[in-house]
């Protein structure tokens, strides 16, 4: 029963994922845009906020993310990490890792959100994951 819940839920996944993809495009994925976008002049909590995004996905892949994260940097626009094809730096929109636009330009605006409260209120309680 749970496996079946877990395939309902990829499924959903893929299909809002389309539909998002469909209705306004789609970037390069893997964090890479929000790499590209941390190059931008803004301020240095946002920048911190969408890096910390592309860190940790390559973390999760068990990658060192600040070094790759410096090739990123160093690298043109898309490139960028497939994590299931290993740990070279690739064209990312060739190799198929793709964001929709819509989901990038929401972790843009919530980033956006919560670094303007951070400036504004000068403090932030979290919670900590003891596994991290």
């Amino acid at each position: 029963d749970t496996e079946r819940e877990e395939k309902e839920f990829r499924v959903e996944d893929a299909i809002q994922s389309t539909r998002a993809a469909h209705s306004q495009g789609v970037v390069a994925g893997g964090g890479v845009t929000l790499v590209e976008l941390s190059k931008l002049d803004i301020s240095p909590i946002f920048k911190n906020a969408l890096i910390n995004t592309f860190k940790k996905l390559l973390n999760n892949a068990a990658l060192s993310a600040d070094v790759k994260l410096n090739e990123v940097l160093a690298s043109k626009y898309p490139m960028g990490f497939n994590l299931r094809q290993g740990p070279e730096l690739v064209n990312v929109i060739e190799s198929g890792v793709l964001d929709p636009v819509l989901v990038v330009k929401q972790i843009v605006e919530n980033s956006s959100s919560i670094a303007g409260n951070m400036v504004t209120i000068g403090v932030v309680i979290t919670f900590t994951n003891k596994e991290d």
